[in-house]
């Protein structure tokens, strides 16, 4: 570059700078050497972003080049040699929430969570890098939604190779939905010179009596990329417990290109422990060439003590599925430990419900409500059940209190033919024989599952199809086959000596079958991003679709009275729901529910409107809240975080089925809707808590726009006391974890706090769902927590406008 001046006698007469661009190679020292594909947020991703860096002597002008993969054209910006520049798709939360100050914005479009090919582009239009990652394969597979970039280790290295990337290790202290971001924006990669081991689990609970701990270890192989790392999984020796316990050691064995590995280690807890309430035993990763502790040491198991339990009685399956004369189970109610091999699928996806069958070949149901208490079903798996006997219209069960896998592929019983369904028949496997169905118009695939009656000419009997077996979404078998299944019953009245059908597990246990295509369902399964699309008026493009869809609850009941109205998400898109029928369900933050019904629309909001709802499980954690920009289509049942200035404070006047107040976004000028529904507890409140104009605010997105095109009137429904702010969004500090110290943890009823010399504002504790269950304004360095269950909670400091939080293990 050269400064030059016309002669002033000449008649130009100009001053100014011309550039002379360097030859072509120093365009091929431009690459890219991190990605952030995925970020681990719900919606909308805002922290995707694409580094270059210039691995040559001389800076290289920019002008007119471009990205392929988003849409983006670089400035007139130079990149000094050894220098990184970043591009992001929202420089905003860039700022906001990994402290990275950019200008370089992406026009459009976003990058593919299932891999793609990015390219450097220059002003000639000649490509000068080019990277195709992907989500599997060779790649680390944690950058895709686990919170971590894709970082190239070596800028001299070919970054066309998958074993020149790794998962970023740095830790940039930001956290969205529960999990840590690990990235290098702007800065060299940080790979390790040598393997880093640790854990991706934090802790485990089982019980002093019986139990299996799963851990699993993740390897980062760093710049010397050897050929295979060994480490072996042991237990830390604890004084307490170095007799109270048994425990394999495993060794696991890494190879290049495979980022994680499962083992699951076997505590074996003796009856003798004295625990009071549970004791802690952490798992350690060890070199097997030194003996020493490697990786991360923060994997803990919990090991409760049972010893105030009633014992189980170890008997057989013939023992615990005895009746009397009028069907009742005489084990009813009796805590006991069985010992069979499954057989049949799980027909309870929100729980477990299958067959267990012993070396008698007597069988006993088994029914869990929600959970899956550690036990994925496999059909031939030998397990021991420690659990309670009950009996649900006529059919005797077990309901477990703990499910341990003793081997797996063990033998099946051949089916019994039978001539008749019975008590005999009751969780047996069995055949009928050359029937064919009565009615074919009874094959209906729907429901949680649908009955058909079959008859040999003779004897008529009931078959059921339950929801959660392949036949279900089958055509009716046509013609005489052969039927096998388990044994079931159905009868809600004393005595419990009828109702007896035949349940088939699979496709093959009718044969021949003669259905070969699988019948529509008249509610197929989506997730709800497939029911969610718009067109370019904004409307719904599945309207009347009828679909099954799955999700978590978030926020309150909005509808206060007959019917309900909510939003669910599936962790990767939210809908709302309504329905002005449904009143059986109470509608609870967290619980998981699946509903079957249409898809609708009301003033441009898209909707779920169920005919049935059913709570699959309770408890479940909450997305986000995601902070944005401002609200759009994108923030449409979405949980989020917005700043606002409020317009005019008089406008909080409660009255009628709820009020809006009108609000500025903070930065883009934007203005929204915030809309207080009566049914929060917000409405009840006074606006004294929000005379402050600038305030965060978080809520569920909606819309109310009544006219086509559907494209405006967004809004934000507040759920509770605490969504609203005055002033903006504190910033997590990581900087406070030199100076922040809480002791002991675990901890049971007290809870002390090291701040060192910092001034502490509010100490805020968050349950699994995020919500607060504790806030203390005072008395900072002892906590009195014996009010909270059991549980792992997240403790926030808030000192200033800055925030620092740390997870909590609190125990009984």
């Amino acid at each position: 570059t050269y400064d030059y001046q016309c002669d002033p006698h000449e008649s130009l007469g100009m001053t100014g700078t011309i550039t002379v661009e360097g030859g072509g190679g120093a365009d091929e020292d431009i690459v890219i050497t991190e990605i952030m594909y995925n970020p681990p947020e719900s919606g909308t991703d805002s922290l995707e972003f694409i580094e270059i860096y210039n691995n040559g002597a001389d800076a290289v002008n920019l002008n007119g080049w471009s990205l392929s993969g988003v849409t983006f054209t670089f400035p007139d910006i130079n990149i000094g040699a050894g220098e990184y520049l970043v591009t992001a798709v929202n420089s905003s939360a860039m700022s906001a929430v990994l402290g990275v100050e950019i200008d370089l914005e992406w026009e459009s479009g976003g990058l593919s969570n299932g891999g793609e090919t990015l390219q450097v582009i220059n002003a000639d239009g000649a490509v000068v890098d080019e990277v195709s990652y992907d989500d599997g394969g060779d790649w680390p597979e944690s950058p895709d939604g686990g919170g971590r970039s894709l970082v190239l280790c070596d800028p001299s290295s070919d970054n066309t190779d998958a074993a020149n990337w790794i998962a970023a290790l740095t830790d940039t202290g930001a956290e969205i939905d529960g999990v840590s971001i690990f990235a290098n924006p702007g800065a060299a990669a940080g790979c390790p010179d040598d393997p880093v081991i640790s854990f991706l689990d934090t802790e485990a609970t089982v019980d002093e009596g019986v139990g299996t701990v799963t851990a699993r270890v993740a390897v980062n192989f760093g710049n010397d990329n050897p050929t295979s790392v060994d480490v072996v999984l042991s237990t830390l020796t604890d004084a307490t417990f170095e007799e109270d316990f048994m425990y394999e050691t495993v060794t696991l064995v890494f190879q290049p290109g495979v980022e994680q590995d499962t083992q699951t280690v076997t505590l074996t807890i003796v009856d003798d422990i004295e625990a009071e309430d549970s004791e802690i035993v952490a798992l350690a990763l060890v070199s097997p060439t030194n003996d020493a502790l490697i990786g991360d040491l923060n994997f803990i198991v919990t090991i409760e003590d049972n010893d105030t339990e009633t014992d189980y009685s170890e008997v057989t399956i013939g023992t615990a599925t005895q009746i009397d004369a009028d069907g009742v189970g005489t084990y009813v109610d009796s805590l006991v430990q069985i010992q069979g091999v499954v057989y049949g699928v799980n027909m309870r996806p929100a729980g477990l419900q299958f067959t267990v069958i012993d070396e008698n070949n007597d069988g006993i149901g088994l029914f869990f409500n929600s959970g899956d208490l550690g036990y994925t079903v496999n059909e031939g798996d030998e397990v021991i059940i420690q659990g309670t006997i009950g009996q649900f219209n006529g059919l005797l069960q077990i309901s477990p209190d703990n499910i341990v896998l003793v081997d797996t592929d063990n033998m099946l019983f051949d089916p019994t033919i039978v001539t008749e369904l019975g008590e005999d028949t009751e969780s047996q496997l069995v055949t009928l024989q050359d029937v064919m169905l009565v009615d074919p118009n009874d094959w209906t695939g729907a429901g949680s599952g649908f009955n058909v009656e079959v008859t040999d000419g003779t004897n008529t009997y009931t078959v059921r199809i339950d929801a959660d077996v392949d036949l279900y979404n089958m055509e009716a078998p046509t013609g005489t086959f052969n039927v096998t299944g388990l044994g079931g019953q159905f009868d809600n009245s004393s005595p419990f000596l009828d109702g007896y059908q035949l349940l088939p597990r699979y496709v093959a246990d009718i044969d021949p079958y003669n259905g070969t295509e699988p019948m529509e369902p008249e509610f197929p399964v989506y997730d709800i991003a497939e029911v969610t699309g718009i067109d370019e008026n904004g409307v719904a493009d599945s309207l009347n679709t009828t679909c099954t869809l799955t999700g978590v609850v978030h926020g309150v009941d909005f509808r206060g009275g007959d019917g309900v109205q909510f939003f669910i998400h599936d962790g990767t898109d939210g809908i709302a729901v309504f329905s002005g029928d449904i009143s059986y369900y109470e509608v609870t933050e967290g619980d998981e529910v699946t509903m079957e019904g249409s898809i609708g629309q009301f003033n441009g909001l898209t909707q779920m409107n169920p005919d049935t709802i059913v709570m699959n499980s309770a408890g479940n954690a909450l997305t986000g809240p995601v902070l944005v920009p401002g609200l759009g289509e994108g923030t449409e049942s979405e949980l989020v975080t917005i700043e606002v200035i409020f317009n005019d404070i008089n406008q909080w006047m409660p009255g009628g089925s709820g009020f809006n107040m009108d609000a500025t976004v903070v930065g883009s000028g934007d203005q929204i809707t915030v809309r207080i529904d009566n049914d929060t507890e917000l409405f009840a409140e006074a606006a004294y808590p929000y005379m402050s104009s600038l305030a965060t605010v978080t809520g569920l997105g909606s819309q109310f726009d009544n006219s086509s095109p559907f494209l405006e009137g967004y809004q934000i429904l507040p759920r509770y006391l605490t969504d609203i702010v005055a002033g903006t969004i504190s910033t997590e500090d990581p900087t406070l974890a030199e100076k922040i110290r809480i002791y002991p943890n675990p901890a049971q009823d007290v809870l002390k706090v090291d701040a060192e010399d910092l001034i502490l504002d509010e100490i805020v504790i968050n349950n699994v769902l995020g919500q607060p269950v504790l806030v203390f304004e005072d008395g900072f360095n002892r906590l009195n927590i014996s009010d909270l269950r059991r549980g792992v909670y997240t403790v926030t400091f808030k000192t200033g406008n800055r925030v620092y939080s740390r997870q909590l293990i609190k125990q009984e």
